[in-house]
């Protein structure tokens, strides 16, 4: 969603050129009006920190778009493996689908 591509644009312009380069041909996610109330939630029922909100957004995006995976090099708040158990938590108690949350390399196999 357009969060998204303002957080590609922050940051040194050269770097930010080539991550706006790279992401250009990709599909948007529109963020689903709920989005907003769920990353909400993760922050008022101290599933994440108040400073990972705007990644809370990414989350809750990701899971109400059932999404299969989340990929994200951000390890201090989305790929953390104590935030991600209580994540995981938090949505298979709500019966609210979660995506695999991990890095790209991660993902990747030979």
């Amino acid at each position: 969603s357009s969060f998204v591509l303002e957080e590609i644009r922050r940051g040194e312009p050269a770097a930010a050129a080539l991550r706006l380069d790279f992401a250009r041909p990709l599909f948007v996610l529109r963020t689903p009006n709920e989005a907003l109330s769920l990353a909400e939630s993760y922050i008022s029922e101290k599933v994440l920190p108040d400073s990972a909100a705007p990644d809370g957004l990414h989350i809750a995006t990701a899971a109400l778009c059932q999404m299969d995976y989340l990929l994200t090099w951000n390890c201090r708040h989305i790929c953390c493996a104590e935030l991600r158990r209580r994540l995981e938590a938090f949505h298979r108690e709500r019966k609210i689908h979660f995506p695999v949350v991990c890095t790209p390399e991660e993902l990747m196999w030979s």
